[in-house]
């Protein structure tokens, strides 16, 4: 099993530390568990969500929507414990994310206004809402850093692997091909249309893509 790193785990405190601020300041019988199923969607891309959720067993993950290209998994997810919160579900547009049920579990739909009500009448909710939004605000600085510092062939194929991530499992030695410009490949990876034709040629050359008009296939791991 992939271990979590020290910070996500420190985040995850954080956001437990803020929920039993809040659950004390709450009154939690007024607001009832939901059993929620493996899949299920419990906000969709467009809403502006009047109530948060908040994990009692099971656990969320984000899908964020990336236009036509579908949506993707982010590395964000809240266990038992935590309150669903990403800065995309406080924004005043409409959000592009989708907050789904990764396994069977329950959760608690505490309303905005009550949360917003809380922390600001009280400094014992306060207080570790900005702890745990400041370990967030750290933790994607540190994620940033280390993305800008690795090599441009590393990251242009860290691109191509969470691609396929999301495609159906294949066997050993299988192509997964990408429709991708390579436009879009150089801003996903933050490197120049020069850089990334290198490194595609020399992924290329180990036999890890195939290189064709108009897409990238991928060998499956």
């Amino acid at each position: 099993m992939k271990r979590e790193n020290p910070s996500a785990c420190e985040s995850r405190r954080l956001n437990r530390e803020f929920a039993e601020a809040l659950a004390a300041a709450l009154p939690l019988p007024d607001y009832p568990p939901h059993p929620v199923a493996a899949g299920q969607t419990l906000l969709h891309d467009g809403d502006r969500p009047a109530a948060l959720p908040l994990v009692e067993s099971g656990r969320l993950q984000v899908l964020v929507h990336l236009g036509d290209e579908g949506r993707r998994v982010v590395p964000v997810s809240f266990d038992a414990g935590e309150i669903a919160m990403c800065s995309q579900l406080f924004s005043r547009e409409p959000i592009n994310v989708d907050i789904v049920a990764a396994q069977q579990g329950v959760v608690r739909w505490l309303p905005r206004a009550a949360i917003e009500a809380a922390v600001s009448e009280r400094i014992e909710v306060m207080r570790p809402l900005i702890r745990f939004l400041a370990q967030r605000l750290r933790e994607v600085q540190m994620r940033e850093k280390l993305w800008m510092t690795r090599g441009v062939r590393a990251r242009v194929w860290a691109v191509l692997l969470r691609e396929i991530d999301h495609d159906e499992p294949a066997a050993a030695d299988a192509m997964h091909h990408i429709v991708l410009t390579h436009e879009q490949l150089a801003e996903r990876a933050g490197v120049s249309r020069p850089k990334l034709s290198q490194a595609l040629k020399g992924l290329e050359r180990e036999g890890l893509v195939q290189l064709g008009r108009g897409d990238v296939a991928v060998r499956a791991r």
